[in-house]
This record gives C-alpha cells, sequence and structure tokens, in this order.
C-alpha cells in the first residue's frame, strides 16, 4: 500500500512538473505573439496620428489675425477656444493659418481610448532662431509662461529619430508631470521636413506635432495581453517610470523586473513587461482527483498547443495573401488580382472610376522615379482619406487607378471626385508645378465580374474624352 501510495504521489509530481512545463512552454508563445500584437497596435496608432496630420494639413484655412495680447517674448490670442501664440521678434502677420484641432482631438480620442490630453502644432521657420508659431487645442494664459522658458520650442526637440513602419517619422517621450493640466504624461512627436536640395538629399525642420497622451494610449493592448495570457502586462519608459499598467497600485510598488519577461516596443526605448508564470499556482492541491485533472490539462494543452500552431499557419498565410497578393506594394492599395479574386457581387448603385495621373511621364522624366513614386503615394493617400469605408482604391495600372463606390447616387460620387480632385491639387510635392487628375465615372449595377468590366471599358472611353478635352476634369 505504501510502495503504491509512493509511486502515486511520484506520479502527480511528474504529472505536475510536466504539465507545468507544457504549459510554459504554450504560454511563452502565447506571450510572444500578444506582444507582436501589441507593437502592430502600437504602429497602427501612429499611422492613425500621421492621417490626422495629414488631414489637418489639408483642410487648414487661412484667416485673419484676432486682436492680440503680448507677454515678454511672445504674442498670443484665443481662436475660439484655441491658443495661438508667436514668438514676437518677427512682426505679426495679418493672417495665418487656421486648424481644427478641436475636431481633430475628438476624433483621435474615439480611436485612442481617450487618452489624449493636448494637441499642439510647432510650427518652425526653417532659416532663423526665431519666428516660431505655437497652437494649442485649448487656450489657457498659462502656456504664455511655459513657452516663455522654451519648455516645448526647438530647444525642447531633439534630433534623435525613430522610423516606424511605410517610413513614418516620430519621435516618443518618456513620463513627465504637465505643470499646465496637472497631469502625468508621455508625447509622441512627429516632425515635418521640407525636402530641399535638387535631389532631395537633405531635409530641413518645418514643423512638430505634439500629442500628449495618458496610459489609456496602451490599455487596450494591455488588456488583450491579459485576456491571451492570463498575465499582467506594463509599459515602462527609458527611466523605468511605469506608463501603463492594469493594476492600479502598481506604481505604488517596488517592482522587480526579475519576475517579468521584458520586450522592447519596437522603435522606441520604451519596455512591455509581461509577468512571468509561477509553479506555485499548481503546488496547493494533491488529491488523487487532480492527477486525472492535470492529465486532463495535459492533453488540453497540446490540443490548444497544436491548434494554436494551425491557427498561427492559417493567419500567417493570410497575412502574406493579403500583403502579397491582393496589395500593390509601393501605394498599399488593393491590386487586379483582388479584383479578379475578392470581390463580391452583386454591387447595387456602383460608382466605377477611372483616375488617371495628368502628365505622368514628364514628372518621371523632370524629377525622377523617385519623385514620381513620392507623388503615387500621395495620391493614394488622398483617394483613401475620401473614398472611405464604403469603397474600394485599386492601382489598375502605372499611374491609372480604379474607385468603386457601393450604393452611391450620381450627385453623392460627383461631390467625392471634385473632392479629391481638389485635394490632389492642393499637394505641395513639386517644385513650381501641380498635380493634375483626368477622371471617367458610370454608376451601374454589378451583379458578377462581367457587368464591373463592361462598366470599366465604358469609364475607359470616357477617360479618353477627358484628356482630348483637355485633362484636369470629371467626365460622366
Amino acid at each position: 500500500m505504501k510502495r503504491y501510495a509512493r509511486a502515486l504521489n511520484f506520479l502527480f509530481v511528474f504529472l505536475l512538473v510536466f504539465s507545468f512545463i507544457n504549459k510554459k512552454e504554450a504560454l511563452y508563445s502565447n506571450i510572444l505573439v500578444a506582444v507582436e500584437q501589441f507593437n502592430n497596435s502600437f504602429d497602427e496608432k501612429i499611422y492613425v496620428l500621421r492621417n490626422e496630420i495629414n488631414y489637418l494639413y489639408k483642410t487648414r484655412k487661412r484667416v485673419k489675425v484676432k486682436d492680440y495680447e503680448a507677454k515678454g517674448l511672445i504674442n498670443y490670442f484665443d481662436d475660439d477656444g484655441q491658443g495661438v501664440f508667436f514668438d514676437s521678434v518677427v512682426p505679426m502677420p495679418k493672417t495665418y493659418y487656421h486648424y481644427n484641432f478641436k475636431g481633430a482631438k475628438d476624433i483621435l480620442n474615439k480611436k485612442l481610448n481617450n487618452s489624449l490630453q493636448t494637441l499642439i502644432y510647432n510650427k518652425i521657420n526653417p532659416f532663423s532662431t526665431n519666428g516660431d508659431i505655437i497652437v494649442i487645442d485649448t487656450f489657457d494664459k498659462r502656456w504664455v509662461d511655459s513657452f516663455q522658458e522654451n519648455v516645448l520650442l526647438k530647444s525642447f526637440f531633439k534630433l534623435t529619430k525613430s522610423v516606424s513602419r511605410d517610413n513614418i517619422e516620430f519621435m516618443l517621450y518618456d513620463r513627465y508631470k504637465d505643470f499646465i493640466y496637472n497631469k502625468n504624461v508621455f508625447s509622441i512627436i512627429i516632425p515635418e521636413y521640407n525636402i530641399s536640395g535638387d535631389s532631395g538629399e537633405s531635409e530641413i525642420l518645418r514643423g512638430i506635432w505634439y500629442f500628449d497622451l495618458d496610459g489609456r494610449f496602451f490599455l487596450d493592448d494591455l488588456k488583450n495581453i491579459k485576456a491571451r495570457t492570463g498575465l499582467n502586462a506594463i509599459v515602462l519608459d527609458s527611466k523605468g517610470e511605469i506608463i501603463a499598467s492594469l493594476d492600479q497600485d502598481i506604481d505604488k510598488k517596488s517592482i522587480d523586473v526579475e519576475k517579468y519577461y521584458q520586450f522592447s516596443l519596437e522603435r522606441t526605448n520604451y519596455k512591455i513587461l509581461i509577468q512571468k508564470f509561477n509553479i506555485k499556482n499548481f503546488l496547493d492541491l494533491e488529491e488523487v482527483l487532480y492527477i486525472v485533472l492535470l492529465i486532463a490539462l495535459r492533453l488540453y494543452l497540446y490540443k490548444k498547443q497544436k491548434l494554436e500552431k494551425e491557427v498561427y499557419k492559417l493567419k500567417l498565410a493570410e497575412k502574406i495573401k493579403n500583403n502579397l497578393l491582393v496589395r500593390d506594394s509601393l501605394t498599399r492599395l488593393y491590386n487586379r488580382h483582388f479584383v479578379e479574386h475578392n470581390l463580391s457581387y452583386p454591387m447595387k448603385s456602383c460608382g466605377v472610376v477611372l483616375l488617371d495621373i495628368d502628365y505622368f511621364k514628364s514628372i518621371n522624366d523632370s524629377y525622377g522615379h523617385d519623385k514620381g513614386d513620392h507623388v503615387l503615394r500621395a495620391v493614394s493617400d488622398v483617394l483613401k482619406l475620401v473614398g472611405g469605408k464604403n469603397s474600394y482604391a485599386i492601382r489598375w495600372g502605372g499611374e491609372e487607378f480604379l474607385l468603386l463606390f457601393k450604393n452611391t447616387s450620381e450627385s453623392e460620387l460627383l461631390k467625392k471626385l471634385e473632392l479629391m480632385s481638389t485635394l490632389i491639387r492642393k499637394l505641395n510635392i513639386l517644385d513650381a508645378r501641380g498635380i493634375t487628375v483626368s477622371v471617367a465615372a458610370t454608376i451601374r449595377e454589378l451583379n458578377n465580374k462581367q457587368n464591373l468590366y463592361s462598366a470599366i471599358s465604358e469609364s475607359d472611353k470616357k477617360l479618353y474624352e477627358a484628356k482630348n478635352l483637355g485633362r484636369d476634369r470629371i467626365v460622366f
């Protein structure tokens, strides 16, 4: 009997250790996937910020300078609740560019978990040490004293750069105390550059966008880690200070980093800490019945690990398919493969549009293919911006694009096409030369692929008509 009990105890310990090892391997695999998702989510948020900057820049308005006050080296005034601050060394202009920061902040907070505290734009005169203009989302005279001390002027901006995917340039600053609003925040900073030189070999800093955020920026990502692994996670800045955590009391405790797995937040000096798995979770039960549960757990973990590997392979294959097969590598628009294999029918009241960049060959010949690629990407960004969720933007070939607008009317479609043409004309990419497009459109009921190609053929004929009439126009 004792021998049997001893064997049973040995089996219990063996199964416990065996289960722990396998669960630890499966868990660590889950952790790696969770960290990858965290980094992908961060990239998407940077992309959201960059897109909002592009939209603000394209929709800005030149308005008259209002009555202003002066204090020390700062001239300032209230622009409908926004603060506008000028370096008073330079005479006040009669007009300046107004950005709709209030609307931008509302939009971003809906996408970023209400984590955006302050939105600031610092426009810099690249040819002198003076002449800066700063716009902030909320007018508060206390900012005057802050700007007097150069807290957010050029001296605050360091030259160290971080580069994220798709060449989106940004900087991530450590946690600090914002004494104006008395909040702990960190800043994501996105600089704007002017390209100078015939070959574009040098860049001049034009402006800096400051997004002051709190820990809610990372909160959903931490919840996803918790949901996937069952473990707590923390985001630390380069100084080891806590940016975000699900544990509300964590900042009152001393963090033992040895109890956490440490991962880098890609292209930054921040770290993601994930709690390590602890065998103590299994040491409080010794009954024979638990041995059966351990065996069942071992089988479950084996099947779960095998299933997750298969799911991961399927997701990886799908990701490769989406990125390589249905997306154009230069513009990130859909391609012809997407049209052939991924479109779903029917599409009722579908606007079928062909859009061609005017005189694109001369752009390549005059400015080089790198600049031509830059024009293609810029036009593609406009198409994605204006098109919205109920449309498809496709690179049809070379400088020609196919746009499909589902459930639209002629008046709605015409408004969107006119807005696209206007925004493309306003692209400031080529020195002393604007960019225009010729557009042809028709609205058809698309029940199958044959209907689509028939509509494309009709739009193609109208596109030739637009070109023959002098280009830079829309033909219905």
